[in-house]
């Protein structure tokens, strides 16, 4: 069961409850006394700016009848309950056409065959709320939110899908499932797709040619050097398109994803970091401490280098 978005009333921050409870999930603990559930903060979540996000969930057992949830409460102060909003997508640059990418020999090309590399950032959420039923997105996704990131000269955000709602499965809303995902397909490798080293041994079979390689790197990798990045990635890299689809460090520094950076430019290769979402520089780690893209100390590193590339 999905409770609507609830506003809170006065100045207390907007809020929104998943209802669906014995096994809870994602950004809160939880307790209950009687038919009261509370969820408190996590450490990373408790401080909301303007137009933040949070979701959590619960698994719930049930006996008798189940009746809707009529009120909430935020931080003590009752919400109203409003209607679910309807989905929408934001305007894209330009003329709002998205190029239509697929692999061309160790490249991703568009339509033209002109060659794209993918720079950017990753945008947290739909790994958890496609299948809640909430869409694709944790945060904002207004003009300004997206003008935000478009600010840092990025060109591509990855959003992070739950697999049901990419194949499509008959519990996940339709215009958040299926065909609306297929494109070149990035394939990872082993250890959270950080382990390439047997990419091309174990390549699959692709009539299409429509498959390129996807890596993860933070800095607590086992692939965290130079070294591996030569032994392991190189010979993929000249093979198929790969991208680093996430890149990172938990230092609250960016003296790491520098060191990604500059090898990925040497060879003219795609990057995004993770993430964009307004978590902690250490924990997330998150890009940004604001949806107006001002950038934690870790982020710093990425905005300064994407605005730095030429077009």
């Amino acid at each position: 069961m999905t409770v609507p978005v609830v506003t809170a009333q006065g100045a207390t921050p907007a809020c929104t409850v998943e209802y669906s409870v014995t096994s809870p999930w994602d950004g809160g603990k939880w307790s209950q006394s009687g038919t009261t559930v509370t969820a408190a903060d996590e450490n990373w979540n408790g401080a909301l700016g303007t137009g933040g996000s949070v979701s959590a969930g619960f698994i719930a057992s049930l006996s008798g009848g189940n009746a809707a949830q009529a009120a909430f409460r935020l931080n003590g102060t009752t919400c109203n309950v409003a209607a679910e909003p309807t989905p929408t997508d934001p305007p894209g640059p330009g003329d709002g056409t998205v190029p239509a990418l697929r692999a061309s020999g160790n490249k991703l090309v568009d339509a033209d065959g002109t060659t794209r590399r993918l720079l950017g950032v990753n945008r947290s959420g739909g790994e958890f709320a496609c299948v809640q039923g909430n869409g694709i997105w944790d945060g904002p996704v207004d003009d300004a939110s997206v003008e935000a990131i478009a600010d840092w000269n990025v060109n591509t955000v990855r959003i992070p899908l739950n697999e049901e709602c990419r194949l499509g499965l008959p519990h996940i809303k339709p215009e958040y499932a299926g065909a609306h995902y297929i494109g070149a397909v990035l394939l990872g490798g082993l250890a959270y797709s950080n382990d390439l080293s047997q990419g091309l041994t174990y390549r699959p079979t692709d009539p299409a040619g429509n498959l390129a390689a996807a890596w993860h790197v933070y800095n607590f990798n086992a692939c965290a050097n130079e070294s591996c990045w030569n032994s392991s990635l190189a010979p993929v890299a000249a093979q198929v398109p790969l991208v680093a689809g996430e890149i990172g460090e938990n230092t609250c520094a960016h003296s790491f994803v520098d060191r990604v950076m500059k090898w990925f430019e040497d060879r003219d290769l795609s990057y995004l970091g993770w993430t964009w979402n307004t978590c902690n520089c250490s924990s997330g780690p998150a890009l940004i401490s604001s949806y107006d893209g001002t950038p934690t100390a870790y982020g710093i590193g990425l905005r300064d280098h994407l605005r730095a590339l030429d077009g």
